[in-house]
């Protein structure tokens, strides 16, 4: 396993179109680990990637506020299935975003499916922080699970779910998060 981005690591631009990422693995972005770059995916499947830390398939960070508004990740009908960040979680910390984690960074989501993506800390398919705006169009998300957030967890950042009549947002019964039965033990 690689330190960043199993399959890429992206310091610019990158799109990638009709591409699968599958059993990639690294540190952080199982499969792609971008920095300060414009991130296009265009009906990509990413399955049974794995991430140690952030990031079972992706890990996208802007180094400042300023960055985040110069540079965007947009997903469009993409699969996100068994993806997993898989470090063991002691006193407090293990990892974070099963699919997708996210740090100052914009993003715009319009379409696709998170399926089975785990994480030992936050966010079974997408960690959303440090000021990083997510704009989610149309999902359906099923058999995520993490500690804390089934489907999303959003620190300090902004997460906007926009469903009408052109597009839906399904949550299925079997996304968990167990933070509550730990609580309680």
């Amino acid at each position: 396993a690689s330190s960043n981005g199993g399959a890429i690591s992206a310091y610019g631009s990158l799109s990638a179109e009709n591409s699968e990422f599958t059993l990639n693995s690294a540190k952080n972005g199982g499969a792609i680990e971008s920095s300060d770059a414009n991130l296009t995916l265009n009906s990509c499947l990413f399955k049974e990637n794995t991430a140690t830390d952030k990031g079972g398939a992706i890990s996208a960070s802007c180094s400042s506020v300023e960055n985040r508004d110069l540079y965007t990740m947009t997903v469009t009908d993409s699969d996100f299935v068994q993806n997993t960040a898989t470090k063991e979680f002691v006193e407090g910390a293990g990892s974070i975003g099963g699919a997708i984690y996210m740090y100052t960074v914009k993003c715009e989501f319009n379409s696709g499916t998170f399926v089975g993506n785990t994480a030992t800390q936050d966010s079974g398919a997408v960690s959303v922080r440090g000021n990083s705006i997510m704009n989610v169009y149309e999902v359906v998300a099923t058999s995520n699970s993490s500690r804390y957030g089934g489907v999303f967890y959003v620190n300090s950042s902004t997460l906007n779910i926009i469903s009408d009549d052109q597009t839906k947002v399904i949550f299925g019964s079997t996304n968990t998060s167990d933070y509550e039965t730990d609580k309680n033990a």
